[in-house]
């Protein structure tokens, strides 16, 4: 243990652990409570009085006044920025200015390519009226239709359009995308064709860092669309070597994420530490040279920052270039320099900039892995010290795989529900070959023009991607390879990080103390997800879920899951359901049906007390039918109907008594509209709230 004097000198050499702590309180006071910053600007006025005042009166503030202070003072900026960073709080916003009309915007990054439209954020400048322009400054999301014109961040468009606040998911416990776009400081988007009458480009005055990141990514993907035939391959090397990652296939990218390698698809501080290792030792004739000491440093984080940009500026991005900044600067003023202070000092920095990164997965990811390696790395290594280089090298890539997944994987768990089980193997695998892959890429774009040279690289990328690819899938396809569907809570996150530093204590300083602190931990865990459990296993109900052109029903007894749906499940049904069935703790699915089957199915389940006969769906007390005409039988509680496109040449005369009536979804969007417009007339109270199936969930006794 630390002696008092020794823990005073350790806090002392950490300042920014101090001042970012209670700023990062403060984002998040605002996050959950915002109007805790209406009058925070007055309180950092008053803040900066008081300090002046000491000052001039005293001439300093007592130690423990400034520390407090200082707390006060971050806490209140942490507030203050985060407030002030949400449009909705500014004097000019899209809300203010109004909704629908002609606007001028700048478009904010490099358009997505989508089935049938661009993609893209983009910045409302001014609403345009016939003599007057009125100022906005709101980031939003436009979709174009079939774009006749190749766009890129800078180009200034004229929009004829109605914004639209996002929609909050229909289905409980979906992915939120407008929570998501909200800490982003969005929240509204447009969907606009393309005519004359809606769209004109009015030019392009794109900054240095706009240009400079356009181009850049627009070269490299001619260097390797020129030299890479096989699509997956080019597209491994675009995301592995500058973060391009639109053209992954989305298979793929789930192989990785279940092998726990998903961060090397993702330019992460991993890849800015390789640039920043290749850079330190070609420049290395620089260290002899008279002013070379002073050179190299410049050079390097010259070009750190314009991989950075090239990037595309991601919070783990600039994580790692505010890091290797401070650490070069720090080193040519020769200063001593304190890792944790340096982490905290660019999470600071970047927090600064933007509060909302804060509550960005992959910033939290990163700082946590960051964090967890540079703490326990120290003591993994210390239980087992290899005798040569070649193991001591397998162990470093080890322990660094341990100690930054021990790190993150309870928000791992929080956020995505799975881990993976064998993330040692695959990232002692995974790691070494996709290194090799972003030297043999970055050595393609340089000799890109040598045509022998660039095709002997192309082949041996080519085939250590596929070698990587073909090592993830064997992975993934072991016994047990990741596990998925979990579901913890915030209090079990906090509870998780405290049994993991118990834990590897105990093993360090065997020390009964901790072991017992441990186990306690380890049963309150347990405990309360079997409380949870225990809760949710009362729940008998029937879901519909609400599904775009699809139709999908849940039936649980809060044990086991049956879906009958006609949406396949190699499709992205889950992508609607998978919350709802973790959250509930009833993840996997146990039985799944097809609508298009559903009136020849014969299936009964005694110990759920359910049975499925031609179309007719018995639970418990509860009956309805699934069927595709209009003959509701009467005797039945509830009825879901999914139309066929000739539904009103037979039922012309039909009179829709059936209270509980509910439709399903028809692909026909006329048919839709028919089925709306006389349901409407026939029941206007009893079931006009159900006529667009939305998300409803039907308790069973």
């Amino acid at each position: 243990m630390l002696s008092e004097n020794e823990s005073m000198s350790f806090l002392n050499n950490i300042p920014f652990v101090k001042i970012t702590l209670p700023f990062i309180i403060g984002i998040l006071l605002v996050n959950y409570y915002e109007q805790a910053g209406i009058y925070s600007g007055y309180i950092l006025l008053l803040i900066f009085v008081i300090y002046g005042l000491a000052y001039f009166i005293k001439g300093y503030l007592p130690q423990t006044a400034f520390s407090i202070t200082n707390a006060i003072l971050f806490f209140t900026l942490g507030v203050f920025l985060s407030y002030k960073q949400n449009p909705h709080n500014n004097a000019t916003n899209l809300k203010k200015a109004g909704t629908t009309g002609v606007y001028l915007i700048k478009i904010a990054e490099i358009p997505q390519e989508k089935a049938q439209s661009l993609k893209f954020a983009a910045v409302v400048k001014y609403k345009l009226y016939k003599n007057l322009k009125v100022s906005v400054n709101e980031k939003v999301i436009c979709y174009l239709k079939n774009s006749r014109k190749a766009l890129k961040p800078g180009d200034y468009l004229s929009l004829r359009c109605k914004f639209k606040e996002i929609n909050e998911p229909e289905n409980h416990y979906q992915f939120n995308y407008k929570k998501f776009l909200k800490r982003q400081g969005i929240y509204y988007m447009t969907f606009v064709g393309e005519h004359e009458n809606f769209v004109k480009y009015q030019g392009n005055k794109s900054s240095i860092i706009e240009k400079f990141s356009y181009n850049g990514v627009k070269f490299l993907k001619e260097v390797f669309e020129k030299n890479i035939e096989d699509k997956t391959s080019r597209s491994m090397a675009e995301s592995l070597v500058f973060g391009y990652k639109e053209d992954l296939p989305k298979n793929l990218i789930e192989s990785y994420s279940k092998t726990g390698t998903l961060h090397v698809l993702a330019v992460s501080g991993m890849h800015v530490a390789l640039v920043f290792y290749i850079l330190s030792k070609m420049l290395w004739f620089l260290d002899i040279k008279k002013y070379g000491k002073i050179i190299k440093p410049f050079i390097i984080i010259f070009a750190v920052w314009g991989y950075c940009i090239i990037t595309g500026f991601t919070p783990s991005v600039i994580r790692a270039g505010v890091m290797i900044t401070l650490m070069i600067t720090g080193k040519m003023l020769n200063r001593n320099i304190n890792i944790y202070n340096v982490i905290f000092a660019s999470a600071f920095i970047i927090l600064l900039l933007n509060p909302f990164w804060l509550l960005n997965v992959g910033f939290q990811l990163s700082f946590t892995a960051v964090v967890g390696i540079v703490f326990l790395q120290q003591y993994l290594k210390a239980f087992w010290i290899p005798q040569n280089r070649f193991l001591e090298l397998i162990w470093e890539i080890i322990v660094i795989s341990i100690s930054a997944q021990l790190a993150t994987f309870p928000l791992c768990l929080y956020y995505f529900g799975q881990f993976p089980n064998y993330f040692i193997l695959s990232n002692l695998i995974i790691i070494p070959l996709t290194t090799f892959i972003i030297y043999i890429g970055t050595l393609l774009v340089i000799f890109y023009k040598i045509a022998f040279v660039s095709n002997f690289l192309s082949l041996i990328i080519s085939f250590l991607i596929s070698t990587t690819n073909k090592c993830v899938t064997l992975i993934e396809k072991l016994p047990y390879s990741f596990i998925d569907g979990v579901k913890i809570s915030n209090f079990q996150v906090m509870i998780l990080y405290l049994i993991i530093c118990f834990i590897i204590f105990w093993l360090l300083k065997n020390d009964k103390k901790l072991f017992l602190a441990a186990a306690i931990s380890v049963l309150m865990f347990l405990s309360i997800g079997f409380v949870d459990k225990l809760k949710l296993q009362s729940e008998k109900v029937i879901v519909f879920f609400d599904i775009p052109k699809h139709n999908a029903i849940l039936i649980s007894d809060g044990k086991k899951s049956v879906i009958i749906s006609d949406k396949p499940q190699s499709d992205n049904l889950m992508f609607y359901i998978r919350g709802y069935l973790i959250e509930k703790r009833i993840f996997p699915i146990y039985k799944y049906f097809s609508i298009n089957n559903i009136e020849k199915l014969d299936y009964s389940n005694k110990e759920m007390n359910l049975a499925i006969k031609k179309s007719l769906v018995n639970y418990r007390n509860f009956k309805f039918k699934i069927c595709k005409n209009s003959n509701p039988v009467q005797s039945i509680n509830f009825n879901y109907l999914i139309p066929e496109n000739n539904f009103f040449e037979k039922n012309t005369k039909i009179d829709f008594c059936e209270e509980n009536l509910i439709f399903g979804h028809t692909k026909d969007k006329e048919l839709n509209y028919k089925i709306r417009k006389i349901i409407s007339q026939c029941h206007k109270i009893a079931i006009n709230s159900q006529i667009e199936l939305k998300f409803k969930t039907v308790k069973v006794q």
